[in-house]
């Protein structure tokens, strides 16, 4: 009956809560419909109690009484039919309510809105009246099918027949497979029965040609043994064996003359992955840049300026790290530094959950300043969102495979202190970082803000040539010369107002190094300096 009205009416989850009552010979079943799913329950009172209602009363033969009950509307006797009914239907509405009372009790949240009727006792005078006003719904009748239709004379007797029809309309469905609920009464006993016995003669024919096909496979050998002459005796067979042979060991001469060197091979892979840092810092780029994007509406014109980048190699198999807050001037497990001073916290811990692949892994660092009023919550929305999205993988050898959280990104203040001091024979704001380590700046990579120390005096045109020239000594010898004096930096510009808060924000993640895409023209390359062209 639920597959009927659920396919005729097209009920859905979002369809209003509705209940069917259906009034059998013996029982009536009543059925909740509500949010895709269903609860039925059954209790035994049904049409035959109508009629026996109404052959007790007027003293009639059950099969009278049946036809007093069906013309009861069009009766002039129907007062008298509707008061010798009034007990029973008075039982059928206390039921309803019980099982309806019931069901709200365990679904609080239940909203039923309508109850739909079933069979041919609903016809009785005042049955939908008397159940609208005991349970304050709107009640419906089924009288016609919507989406099947007998055209020809016989329509109008289908149409009439509807209320009667709806389990056979249901049956018919779940044979054809388009109902949400597939039902099978029949008992296991019965079908377990049927089907042995319809195999039972499969079984026969199955023995028999397993008799035959032992007998056939037992005497064969024999057979086949005195017709078949012995492989060693028969020239032809022996010579295409002598020839297969002899191939093999042609093939195996020869593949052993061309095997490749170890020293050739090992050259050819000195060329394997040369971009992979180009893509990595061309990450970084359109990092910042969509950063930049969304730093135009409060006006600023660059969100974050890049520090430092630093990266740390996890060869196949190595124990991939877990991120956590670590104290400042921590230069992350031992990365080789790129450029910019070293990291100020945000360090992993080693023994993380799962290992790098079979082309190992990478650790990044990324130290970004910024003085952008938003702080952390505007470097979430930005820098960590783009992360998360991850890199085009026909793009990039490698996929983004751990983002840390916000609370894991280190904040320091580092207004006014911007660039670290020169290393002994370095260059500002190039190398010499936190750590002591050395480094050289990233193609393409923005400069950070703020005033860098002034370069120390250029030697004049004497000391450049001749006896006394940088690096010389009356001895004679040269001492070393370091870049900023041969040829010096113009002090880079401060981007931020001497009053703002500037912080750096120390981040990173983890990729996990693949296969490189395949190279059929339509993959991005690199050129230049960290910048990508497809």
């Amino acid at each position: 009956v639920y597959n009927a009205v659920a396919y005729d009416l097209e009920v859905t989850e979002r369809t209003p809560g509705t209940i069917i009552l259906d009034i059998g010979a013996q029982a009536s079943d009543l059925i909740i419909a509500e949010g895709g799913k269903v609860w039925i329950r059954t209790f035994p009172l049904g049409g035959h109690h109508f009629t026996e209602a109404l052959a007790e009363t007027f003293k009639l033969n059950y099969s009278k009484a049946e036809k007093l009950k069906r013309e009861a509307e069009t009766s002039k006797y129907k007062r008298h039919i509707f008061q010798a009914l009034k007990p029973i239907l008075s039982d059928l509405v206390q039921d309803v309510q019980r099982s309806i009372g019931y069901y709200q009790d365990t679904h609080p949240d239940a909203k039923l809105e309508r109850l739909i009727g079933i069979g041919s006792t609903f016809k009785l005078l005042g049955l939908r009246k008397l159940l609208s006003q005991q349970l304050k719904i709107d009640v419906f009748r089924f009288e016609s099918f919507k989406r099947i239709s007998v055209d020809g004379p016989g329509a109008a007797d289908f149409e009439a027949a509807a209320l009667n029809m709806v389990t056979a309309y249901g049956l018919a469905l779940q044979g054809l497979g388009l109902t949400p609920i597939n039902a099978n009464l029949m008992p296991a006993a019965v079908i377990r029965e049927s089907v042995w016995k319809r195999k039972t003669p499969w079984f026969i024919a199955a023995a028999a040609l397993g008799i035959v096909g032992a007998g056939t496979s037992f005497l064969r050998p024999f057979l086949d043994q005195q017709s078949v002459q012995p492989i060693g005796q028969d020239p032809q067979i022996s010579g295409v064996i002598g020839s297969g042979t002899r191939l093999k060991a042609d093939w195996d001469r020869i593949r052993q003359e061309n095997q490749p060197k170890f020293r050739a091979d090992n050259i050819r892979r000195l060329l394997e992955r040369k971009d992979l840092y180009f893509l990595l810092l061309d990450d970084v780029n359109r990092m910042l840049a969509d950063a930049d994007q969304q730093a135009e509406a409060s006006g600023d014109e660059r969100a974050f300026e890049l520090h430092a980048f630093s990266s740390r190699y996890l060869s196949p198999g190595e124990r991939l790290p877990s991120f956590s807050p670590s104290a400042p001037g921590d230069d992350g497990g031992g990365e080789v530094v790129m450029g910019g001073r070293g990291s100020s916290g945000g360090g992993f811990e080693e023994g993380g959950e799962g290992t790098a692949g079979p082309y190992g892994a990478m650790v990044i660092t990324v130290s970004l300043d910024s003085a952008h009023e938003g702080g952390k919550v505007f470097f979430n929305d930005t820098i960590l969102e783009w992360l998360r999205a991850g890199v085009d993988s026909a793009t990039r050898p490698y996929q983004i495979i751990d983002v840390p959280l916000i609370d894991r990104v280190d904040q320091v203040d580092v207004t006014g202190d911007l660039f670290a001091p020169p290393r002994e024979g370095g260059t500002p704001g190039v190398g010499g970082g936190a750590d002591g380590r050395g480094g050289r700046m990233i193609p393409g990579a923005r400069p950070s803000r703020g005033p860098a120390p002034a370069p120390p005096p250029r030697p004049s045109r004497d000391e450049r040539t001749g006896v006394g020239a940088p690096g010389s000594s009356s001895s004679g010898q040269r001492e070393p010369s370091t870049l900023e004096g041969l040829a010096p930096l113009d002090p880079m510009p401060a981007r931020d107002p001497d009053d703002a808060t500037v912080y750096r924000y120390t981040v990173r993640w983890l990729i996990g190094l693949e296969e490189k895409p395949a190279d059929d023209g339509s993959q991005a390359s690199v050129s230049g300096a960290g910048e990508v062209t497809s």
